[in-house]
């Protein structure tokens, strides 16, 4: 899945209004691409950031870090309850190899690894 569908897919949970959205934050999200109104009501809303650069990648495939954090950010949209516990990380195989950016939802927290 690419970063473009997975944001309209939360798009079209979120029951968005497309024709709401006719502007482009990022500069490769070109306005009249199916994904376009998903990715700036995304980005509008807090859900995505980016890459960097005002860029967005829409046709890059979402990893499933980028899917923890965006949904992350979905759900403070929505204002679901997201309490939680801390040190889970750990406990996946591949815990050690997430992006800092991806350890702490709010960017903040204590880090086994002391990235």
């Amino acid at each position: 899945m690419t970063r473009g569908m997975f944001v309209t897919v939360l798009g079209n949970k979120a029951k968005i209004d497309p024709a709401q959205y006719t502007e482009s934050s990022f500069s490769d999200v070109k306005v009249g691409k199916w994904y376009a109104p998903y990715v700036e009501w995304a980005s509008g809303n807090g859900i995505v950031n980016g890459i960097g650069g005002g860029k967005f990648a829409p046709e890059r495939n979402v990893t499933r870090e980028q899917m923890a954090v965006i949904l992350y950010n979905y759900a403070k949209f929505t204002e679901c309850d997201l309490t939680v516990q801390a040190g889970l990380l750990e406990q996946f195989p591949d815990g050690d190899r997430v992006s800092k950016y991806a350890r702490y939802a709010n960017g903040v927290g204590f880090d086994p690894w002391g990235y």
